[in-house]
C-alpha cells in the first residue's frame, strides 16, 4: 500500500476514506470496501491517536454530503444512458452502505 500525502490538510475524520470508497471507485465492491475499511480505519485512528474511541462513523454521511450530490447533477444532467446507469448504480451502492452502517 502507498499513502500519497502531497494534499494532506485539515479535513474532517473520515474524508480522507470517504473519497477512497466513493470518489471513482469500483461499483461492484463499494458496499464490501465500506464494510471492511471503516471498522479498520476507526479502530487504527483510535489506537494510534491521543481521543477517545470514535463511536460515530461519520463516512457514509460524508460520502452522501461529498459525492451524492455530484451523483445526482451527473445523472439529471447526462444525455448518455451508459452515464446514467452508472451514476444511479453508484446512488444505489451509497443506499446499500446505509444498511451496513446500522451493523457496525
Amino acid at each position: 500500500m502507498l499513502i500519497d500525502w502531497d494534499t494532506c490538510g485539515w479535513g474532517w475524520l473520515g474524508e480522507d476514506l470517504a473519497s477512497l470508497i466513493a470518489d471513482e471507485a469500483d461499483i461492484d465492491h463499494m458496499v464490501e470496501y465500506y464494510e471492511q475499511c471503516v471498522p479498520a480505519y476507526y479502530k487504527g485512528f483510535s489506537e494510534y491517536a491521543d481521543v477517545s474511541p470514535v463511536a460515530d462513523h461519520c463516512v457514509h454521511e460524508l460520502i452522501l454530503l461529498i459525492f451524492g450530490y455530484r451523483l445526482v447533477e451527473g445523472y439529471l444532467h447526462s444525455d448518455d444512458n451508459d452515464e446514467k446507469a452508472k451514476h444511479f448504480q453508484t446512488l444505489q451502492q451509497i443506499y446499500e452502505m446505509k444498511k451496513s452502517t446500522a451493523k457496525m
